[in-house]
């Protein structure tokens, strides 16, 4: 009977939380995300993407390690009830690698797309890691171009100024380097994955413990070693380019990111930009430069993306690409620490309208003639006092309360009353939409 008890208490219990990694956005908190996506998406048109969508699902072959994902993170799988194994996307390059090899083929001179989507991973649901999460991104398809990599870090900057950030700051490095190093050194597969390992979770004790392990001269020891000391601006290039000694494959990525930063600085993006020999990503399809984000008050990355030319040859198109995507949520937390400006974009105007028995008609059509001059309004379904009417707006954050009862004579009388700052472009707004309307301010 107690053990039936508990179970009841437990299942009650469950039915009021959402599972574990997922959250519930409230009217409020989805607002700021909207507003957040609203002004990336503004920025990706004004830089000439395109946007596209891809299913939710996809065959889990498609999203396999062989397809560019990596184990660190699981996919979500299952049978469908047509018993195919399907996958939640994890991620929205591979998908879209996908409906470019196969349906966008002549629009890759090069192409470029943009996205913002929810994407799952089945990951221990630490900070800052969700089950579910959304991303905006690009990616730029058909070319080789160091310009087009300078082009998506720009463009991500560009974007992180659009949410309001102020204090953030991008990392940018290059898999040539790193992998070029570890070939010049002479690694075996099995010692480069160990090393790369800890260089991710920037564990500088394990990655000294398996360099120790190796037993490599003392001198290629310390070229391992400098990759987690690999920091700076750009003048960081040159000590890189001694490290690389012989490795044409390092040697070359820096030259890249050389490039990368000349044009960033054309951009007036140099300012938050950091080069970091020793950064890696996790998804095992990066190729060329890549690079990430961080912000003020946030212990986690907020964005990154990178070059992944071989990533299409998976669907049959050999086709060279680059991109990125940001963290919405990632941004969202920065923005609540305080690491983001207040943008100028104060949004619509907004009003409820309230009435006595025997004005709905001129309510409502008053209301469909604010909303086709772009206001927003809501009708006051319960018929509550005006005073609970305007204490009710207020606290939501409307701009104002138009009430229409019967006044002098029996006549129709539409009272306004505003509560925005900006009380004179609400009256001169009102007066243009509802000019046959006595209004009382």
């Amino acid at each position: 009977m107690q053990a039936g008890a508990e179970k009841w208490c437990d299942l009650v219990s469950r039915r009021k939380q959402t599972p574990s990694g997922l959250r519930d956005y409230t009217p409020s908190e989805l607002a700021i995300r909207r507003r957040l996506e609203q002004r990336i998406a503004a920025v990706f048109e004004r830089w000439g993407y395109q946007e596209l969508m891809t299913p939710t699902l996809e065959f889990a072959d498609v999203l396999s390690p062989s397809g560019g994902y990596s184990d660190t993170d699981p996919m979500y799988r299952f049978s469908d009830p047509d018993g195919q194994f399907v996958a939640l996307r994890p991620e929205m390059t591979t998908p879209i690698a996908r409906l470019v090899s196969t349906r966008l083929r002549s629009e890759v001179d090069p192409g470029r797309f943009w996205y913002i989507a929810n994407v799952f991973r089945y990951a221990d649901p630490q900070v800052g890691h969700r089950r579910e999460f959304c991303q905006a991104g690009v990616e730029i398809i058909g070319t080789r171009s160091v310009l087009a990599d300078a082009e998506s870090i720009a463009l991500c900057v560009d974007c992180l100024h659009g949410c309001g950030l102020r204090d953030f700051g991008i990392d940018i490095g290059h898999m040539g380097f790193v992998n070029g190093l570890m070939s010049d050194i002479g690694l075996e597969d099995s010692e480069a994955t160990r090393v790369k390992a800890a260089l991710l979770r920037q564990d500088l004790v394990a990655l000294k413990s398996i360099v120790a392990g190796l037993r490599l001269p003392q001198s290629e020891s310390d070229r391992l070693l400098a990759l987690a000391d690999l920091r700076g601006d750009g003048s960081i290039l040159e000590r890189g380019r001694e490290i690389a000694g012989r490795s044409r494959e390092a040697l070359s990525a820096i030259a890249e990111l050389e490039s990368v930063v000349r044009h960033l600085e054309c951009y007036g993006a140099a300012d938050v930009i950091s080069v970091d020999l020793g950064l890696l990503k996790r998804l095992d399809y990066y190729t060329g430069v890549i690079f990430q984000g961080h912000a003020r008050g946030v212990g986690y990355d907020i964005c990154g993306g990178g070059r992944y030319d071989n990533l299409l040859r998976q669907f049959g198109f050999d086709c060279p690409s680059t991109g990125f995507a940001i963290g919405i949520e990632r941004v969202m937390a920065a923005v609540e620490q305080g690491g983001a400006a207040q943008p100028d974009d104060e949004g619509p105007l907004a009003c409820v309208i309230t009435f006595e028995d025997g004005h709905a008609e001129a309510a409502l059509a008053d209301a469909r003639l604010l909303r086709a001059r772009g206001f927003v309004v809501e009708i006051e379904l319960d018929g509550r006092p005006v005073e609970a009417v305007c204490a009710r707006a207020r606290r939501n954050g409307r701009s104002c309360v138009l009430s229409y009862s019967s006044g002098s004579e029996g006549r129709l009388q539409c009272q306004v009353r505003v509560f925005s700052p900006r009380a004179s472009d609400v009256k001169d707004e009102l007066r243009s939409a509802l000019s046959l309307r006595d209004l009382v301010f």
